[in-house]
């Protein structure tokens, strides 16, 4: 039977795929890319173009695989992996005397049924030698329902192969546009080879899941200048000449991605621990590349070593109330392009070895040079390209066999109608009566969401608006007014982080959702870290339970409420935090040492009125201890939703 077969190549497809590296879901944080817009008189109505983009390399090289990676962008109703991908282009290498050989062309992609921000292959026939390639653009790409209609290309990265070698990374781009160009100066031609896609890292699914040990980071820094020194020990003395550097993954929503890459860095090398060291790479006055969650490679010299030390002397600190962090989740130390780094002994400068991270993922210095990324197995990039490209072809088939078992359900239906009617009048009545009780419901819902994100904006962000205010009112008074301008700078700090925080809950992601400890630690460390005059910790009876979106977003909300309290109020120094089961209860406790609260203030009904408000649609019980100079417990108690295992407690890293 033709639909029995159909379903059993799906499963036998599924299988495949989940043994393939995948394409990221998520905007990981680079919008490096190419860009061209083309002026009316460049275009027509049927989006027609004669764009030529050419990548070229010194001497001629044996090309045999050539891929063209999408941009993506964010838009408010989601992303859009193809972003200013041409309708139809063609693709030629270019000989050694200038004369151009077709090997590709591609039509109508933008109706292709599986490409999603997929890197799509060409190879030649028959390999042969070139001085580069060319892409030439004949149609664009039609406009996103609901944007202005406009002729535009976009790529993010263009990539040649001569075996495992990309041409194209010392390359050059040559661009060949008639007319005027329309395009921002920062989307420039050289983004289109500079390594940074929005694909992630080069990772491969690991058969048993994903990997337990996911890099190593610091304890968080309060400042970006930090001097931290990560030394291997090859083993023997080795010739090498490059670095590559992959970023640590933390879900979290203070992080940005290339989290924990150093700013600026020293590489150097010696033929002991404490010998002399030779300086191999100088980039103290140089910063790294903001490219996302992709690898940054460096080339230098070649140099004999066996101790490789890398010294950050400047951190990555995208937020003034949120700490810094030196963090990899691989360190590829390379001869040529062989990787000798595997397996090295790893000192790094403080005494932290595994440390749990989330779920049941950990930080450990061993795991920077166990050939491991934060998802899996760390593999050549024209490996990976090959792999993402049998996903397309598989993607492809999958999205064939679906259509033609939707097809053949469909004639089952029709086939059945008959029968269906004879049903009469019961099942006429009940169609009528289902989609006026879907919209009725559907309404409900959407008045239900536009009051749950009144209520937050109103209750977490409300207040910082109304004090930025009146301090600006007073700061425009005075003609010293330092003090009010730095409160206003950390009040608006608070605001955004309060924006954030309530975009990220309304809109969950299932594949990076977090343990609801890491979120709470989160939280602490960009408050509370920003008082000097506060120190605080954080302890779990366990590691990695979840919460449902509207437990989590409710918890979030009373954390941070709690918090903005003692700041504003206590005058505590310090302030304890406590995760842990009470029976079938998850219970939250808060402990400071501050002023306290009077037991009349205690008792009106307008005293932490909007914490018993999130308590109370937690359905848990909150009980308040507190008297004037003996500071306030405050201990939360409701039963969630969603299921957990358990783990040993840790302390949050503090400041130094």
């Amino acid at each position: 039977m033709e639909w029995k077969s159909l379903q059993s190549e799906i499963l036998a497809t599924d299988a495949r795929l989940k043994r393939l590296p995948g394409i990221p879901a998520d905007d990981l944080g680079t919008s490096r890319a190419f860009l061209r817009v083309f002026s009316p008189q460049q275009t027509n109505p049927d989006r027609e173009v004669n764009f030529v983009i050419r990548i070229l390399w010194q001497e001629p090289q044996t090309v045999d695989l050539i891929a063209l990676v999408p941009a993506r962008k964010s838009h408010r109703t989601g992303i859009d992996f193809n972003y200013g991908f041409p309708e139809d282009f063609e693709i030629s290498l270019i000989r050694p005397d200038k004369s151009t050989e077709h090997i590709a062309a591609f039509h109508d992609m933008s109706r292709h049924p599986a490409l999603n921000g997929h890197p799509v292959v060409a190879r030649p026939t028959l390999p042969m030698k070139s001085i580069g390639v060319e892409v030439r653009v004949t149609r664009t790409r039609p406009p996103r329902e609901g944007a202005p209609v406009m002729a535009f290309v976009a790529l993010s990265e263009i990539l040649c192969f001569s075996g495992k070698n990309n041409l194209a990374a010392a390359g050059r781009v040559e661009i060949d546009s008639p007319g005027v160009d329309q395009t921002p100066s920062y989307w420039t031609p050289s983004l289109l080879i500079d390594g940074a896609t929005p694909l992630g890292l080069p990772e491969r699914p690991l058969p048993t899941g994903e990997p337990k040990l996911i890099g190593w980071i610091s304890t968080a820094k309060k400042t970006s200048v930090a001097s931290l020194t990560i030394t291997l020990d090859l083993g023997a003395s080795r010739e090498i000449d490059g670095l590559r550097l992959f970023p640590a993954l933390r879900p979290s929503i203070a992080d940005f991605h290339g989290f924990g890459l150093p700013k600026r860095f020293l590489l150097t090398a010696s033929d002991s621990t404490d010998g002399t060291r030779r300086i191999l790479l100088d980039r103290r006055g140089i910063e790294t590349p903001e490219i996302g969650h992709n690898p940054v490679g460096f080339r230098f010299p070649s140099a004999e070593a066996r101790f490789v030390h890398l010294e950050s002397t400047r951190l990555w600190k995208p937020h003034v109330l949120y700490p810094a962090f030196l963090g990899f989740s691989e360190i590829e130390i390379l001869a040529r392009d062989e990787v000798v780094s595997l397996g090295a002994n790893v000192t790094v400068p403080e005494a932290r070895q595994t440390v749990p991270a989330h779920a049941s993922q950990s930080w450990s210095p061993q795991s920077l040079v166990d050939g491991l990324g934060p998802s899996g197995e760390l593999i050549p990039v024209r490996t990976w390209i090959e792999e993402l490209d049998l996903r397309l072809a598989l993607e492809t088939r999958r999205h064939e066999a679906l259509e033609r078992s939707a097809s053949l359900e469909t004639s089952w239906r029709r086939g059945g109608i008959t029968a269906i009617a004879a049903a009469g009048l019961s099942i006429l009545g009940l169609a009528a009566f289902l989609p006026f009780h879907y919209r009725w419901r559907e309404h409900k819902q959407i008045r239900q969401i536009r009051e749950r994100i009144a209520g937050d904006l109103h209750d977490d962000v409300g207040s910082n608006l109304g004090s930025i205010q009146m301090l600006s009112a007073i700061a425009r008074e005075r003609p010293d007014n330092r003090d009010e301008l730095e409160t206003i700078h950390r009040v608006a700090a608070e605001t955004v982080n309060s924006v954030r925080d309530i975009v990220w809950l309304l809109q969950p992601r299932e594949s990076h959702r977090i343990a609801i400890i890491d979120h709470l630690r989160e939280s602490a460390a960009i408050l509370l870290d920003a008082m000097e005059s506060i120190r605080w910790s954080i302890r779990s009876d366990f590691q990695d339970w979840t919460l449902g979106d509207a437990d989590s977003r409710h918890l979030m909300l009373f954390f941070r409420e709690v918090l903005h309290n003692i700041r504003r109020h206590s005058d505590a120094s310090e302030v304890d935090i406590r995760l842990a089961w009470e029976g079938k209860s998850m219970l939250l406790e808060i402990r400071d040492n501050g002023r306290g609260i009077p037991a009349d203030l205690l008792e009106r009904p307008s005293t932490l009125r909007a914490i018993r408000q999130r308590a109370a649609r937690l359905g848990g019980t909150l009980d308040v201890l507190s008297s004037p100079g003996s500071g306030t417990e405050i201990t939360l108690r409701f039963v969630p939703s969603s299921p957990g295992s358990a783990a040993s407690p840790t302390l949050y890293p503090e400041a130094p």
